[in-house]
């Protein structure tokens, strides 16, 4: 008896397309046919929310954007410092080589206008168990995927220092 009663039920078109499992509360169109009052269609009221939000989101969208490249910039800086030294601490090594190496990760990972310091200078002279620092730097300005909105006129910079042994 309730199988019968549901199949005939009178579906209304509104429940085909602002039914429930679509997320739509679908009485405010029967409460509309119950008094005869047309719809009236907010689309103006969207338009302007959209207007306000959009620029906001794609800033935010823009904004995420930058602090990854800047994150995988300064990750790479830090990587090649580290690559660096680690060439430099090989016995016989001269500071071309090193250089090569670090330009080579930096190159490998477009990054660009980067700098190389190596302390100390004369490091195939230094005596064991002394430090060997190597620190590249990097303009934002110049590594961004987008326009520098957030990072302009800042300097990146990845070092690291590791020991002399032999």
């Amino acid at each position: 008896m309730a199988l019968r009663a549901a199949h005939h039920r009178r579906v209304l078109i509104s429940d085909w397309f602002c039914g429930p499992e679509l997320g739509f509360d679908n009485t405010m169109i029967r409460a509309s046919r119950r008094f005869k009052k047309p719809i009236v269609w907010r689309s103006g009221a969207a338009v302007t929310e959209l207007a306000i939000t959009l620029p906001i989101l794609v800033l935010m969208l823009m904004a995420t954007i930058e602090c990854c490249c800047m994150i995988f910039v300064t990750q790479t800086l830090h990587i090649a410092a580290y690559e660096g030294a680690r060439v430099a601490l090989v016995p016989k090594i001269t500071p071309a080589q090193v250089d090569f190496a670090i330009r080579q990760i930096l190159n490998d990972r477009r990054v660009q206008n980067a700098t190389i310091t190596i302390e100390p200078s004369n490091f195939a002279a230094a005596p064991i168990q002394s430090f060997i620092r190597v620190r590249v730097t990097a303009p934002a300005n110049s590594n961004t995927l987008v326009s520098p909105l957030f990072f302009t006129n800042q300097t990146l910079r990845g070092e690291c220092s590791m020991m002399k042994e032999y």
